[in-house]
This record gives C-alpha cells, sequence and structure tokens, in this order.
C-alpha cells in the first residue's frame, strides 16, 4: 500500500501552522558527537562490548535516520550543555525502546515476552536508594539504569513518582497497542487520544521542560485549571501531529491499528486524503487552544493566583520552554528523514 496511488492524492499542500519560531541549541555539534557514543556505551549500538544480541540498530544509517542530535536542539534550544546531553540521552532511549519492541514482540507477536519486558522495566526506576536494581538483560534495560539517577539527581519525591508513572504508562502502552493490532480494532477519537498520550510517552513532556529551562511551574499555579488546559493541549499537539507524519511507517510498514488518521477515516469514511486534512486541522485546534490557554487565559490566572514577580518569571519561562519544544517537534518532524516522504502533503508530491 503507498500513498502514491490515485485515490490517495491531495489536491491541496498540507499545511502545518506554527506560530513560535524554532530555534537551535548552540550544542547541536556536541550532541553530533556524542550520539553514537552513547548509544554504543548501552549496547543499541554494537561494538560498545555487550552481547551482540542486544543491539536495537544493526545498520547504523538506520540509526542517524532517528537525528537525536537535531531533534533534541531542536526541541530545547535554551537547555544548557549538561542537560541538552540529558535530553538526549533520554531520546535515544524513547526510540530504542519502540524500535527494540516492534522487532522483538510486535512482529513476533509474542504478547507473554512484552509483557514481561514492560514488567522489569520500572524495576530500573528506583524512587529510594535502597531500593534493589536488577541486572540489565538488554540495552533497554541498561539505557533506562543509566538515565534513572540522572533523571531523578536533586529532584523532589513528587516529581520522581510522577516521571516513574509517565515513563511506565509509555511502556505499558504499547503493550495496548499490541492487543489492537492482533484484532485489529481501530480506537475511537475519545479512547485514541487517551491511548496515545501514553504511547508517545506525553506525560513525561512537561519534565523535558523543567531539565531544559531550569525552572518548572510554580506551585501556587500547578494545579489550576488553565494549566490543565495548557498542558492537555500541549501533550496532545505533539502525539497527535506525530500520527499525521508516521502513518505510512505505522499503518503500511507496521501494521498498526493505532493512528489519529486512521481513527478519522474509520469514523468518516472517506479517502485518506480527507481524513489527513481532517486530523491535521484536529492538531491545529490543539495548539490554536494552546495558544490561547498561554495569551489569555494564563495571564489571568496569575492574576486571580496573586503570583509573585518571581513565580511570574518562572512561569514566564517554562511556557516558552513549552512553546519551543512545539516549534521544535514540528521542524524535526519535517526535516527527519524517519519521517521524510511519508507525508502526502500535495499531489504527487513529497517533501
Amino acid at each position: 500500500m503507498s500513498l502514491d496511488d490515485d485515490h490517495r492524492e491531495v489536491s491541496e499542500p498540507l499545511k502545518f501552522p506554527m506560530p513560535f519560531q524554532a530555534r537551535v541549541n548552540p550544542h547541536l555539534d556536541m550532541l553530533l558527537q556524542r550520539s553514537e557514543s552513547w548509544a554504543r556505551a548501552m549496547g543499541m549500538l554494537s561494538g560498545g562490548g555487550h552481547p551482540d544480541d542486544w543491539a536495537v540498530w544493526d545498520d547504523l544509517s538506520v540509526f542517524h535516520t532517528i537525528a537525536a542530535p537535531e531533534l533534541t536542539a531542536y526541541c530545547w534550544p535554551v537547555a544548557p550543555p549538561r542537560a541538552a546531553a540529558l535530553l538526549h540521552d533520554i531520546m535515544v532511549w524513547y526510540f530504542a525502546f519502540d524500535d527494540h519492541f516492534q522487532c522483538r514482540y510486535k512482529v513476533t507477536r509474542d504478547t507473554d515476552g512484552a509483557r514481561e519486558h514492560i514488567e522489569r522495566l520500572p524495576t530500573f526506576m528506583p524512587l529510594t536508594p535502597d531500593e534493589p536494581v536488577p541486572s540489565p538483560r538488554n540495552a533497554v534495560e541498561e539505557g533506562l539504569a543509566d538515565l534513572w539517577p540522572r533523571l531523578i539527581e536533586s529532584r523532589p519525591a513528587r516529581w520522581r513518582r510522577d516521571w516513574k508513572d509517565g515513563i511506565t504508562r509509555f511502556c505499558a502502552g504499547a503493550i495496548q497497542e499490541m492487543v489492537h493490532l492482533a484484532t485489529g480494532r481501530v480506537l475511537d477519537l475519545v479512547e485514541y487520544v487517551q491511548l496515545r498520550r501514553e504511547t508517545f510517552g506525553s506525560y513525561t513532556a512537561a519534565f523535558y521542560v523543567d531539565i531544559s529551562t531550569g525552572v518548572t511551574i510554580p506551585e501556587k499555579i500547578r494545579n489550576s485549571r488553565e494549566i490543565q488546559v495548557l498542558l492537555d493541549s500541549f501533550m496532545d499537539y505533539m502525539a497527535l501531529s506525530n500520527d499525521i507524519f508516521s502513518y505510512e511507517r505505522e499503518i503500511d510498514d507496521e501494521g498498526c491499528a493505532t493512528n489519529l488518521v486512521l481513527s478519522v477515516q474509520n469514523l468518516l469514511g472517506g479517502p485518506l486524503p480527507q481524513a489527513v486534512s481532517i486530523a491535521n486541522d484536529l492538531v491545529s485546534a490543539r495548539l490554536r487552544q494552546f495558544e490561547y490557554t498561554l495569551d489569555v487565559e494564563l495571564p489571568e490566572a496569575a492574576a486571580r493566583l496573586k503570583l509573585n514577580d518571581a513565580e511570574r518569571a518562572d512561569l514566564a519561562a517554562w511556557v516558552e520552554g513549552a512553546s519551543d519544544y512545539l516549534s521544535g517537534i514540528l521542524a524535526w518532524h519535517v526535516k527527519a528523514a524517519r519521517y521524510r516522504a511519508r507525508v502526502p502533503l500535495s499531489r504527487g508530491e513529497r517533501t
């Protein structure tokens, strides 16, 4: 099945509105030098002293299509070197988990093996120093064991719990995808959006902004309705926009049954280009909600809750970091070879 089929053509180019300007982290060169070395040290690439069957990517060119250094540089342009290196390694780990899970469990339909793999991963994220940690048995476990102490360093207990919960939900979402793959069931939009927040790792996204900016959302406003709306639209834009770019990879190449475009097409019928256009409208609506909440509702909430000058400065820095993340992830999707030439942008043309 190919997006070049006549019935999949679209008459107008697909546009991706973005009100925020993408920037590039000045430490991109450092990330480019780091990328292979960290993946190899974790066993994700061969040659690092780990068993050969640990390797997630046998072909180095496939690893480089991820463009993790560019992803990091686009999404977190203000992150200092140490934070940028940590964020880069997190991104490589997420892709390693995804590609390892696809190859080892989804393709073989090994649900029991997948569940065992998923159940072990939380044991590599102890909340206290006295919790025992098992020896890694694959590159995904090795990577998580390396990342976790760096992620939680000097972080409060609430942050650690929420971070562990977000990663656990991301991993558990892969099992749900396997279930839907086995049954061929296409989720309705409400079900799908909730699942996609998990399978994209959206529940950890706010923590990346914490790491990159060095600030957190002030406690006084953290639990407000406005912040929850901002976070929901923030998570949804990233997760659902990925579905448009990854449609062919997921549906045609991997046979997945979970994708926003597929859910829209299943609900409304009609040709694929129409479903892509509607999906893009839904994604753009989430971006507009983020922008409206940022520009209109957050200032009102800050005044209502009487944030002081320091709290307002932290909130401003945090939401700017979140805006950078949104513009950066779009820029990466457009340019990364992992997804390039997989979106039906215009009649007879791909970019």
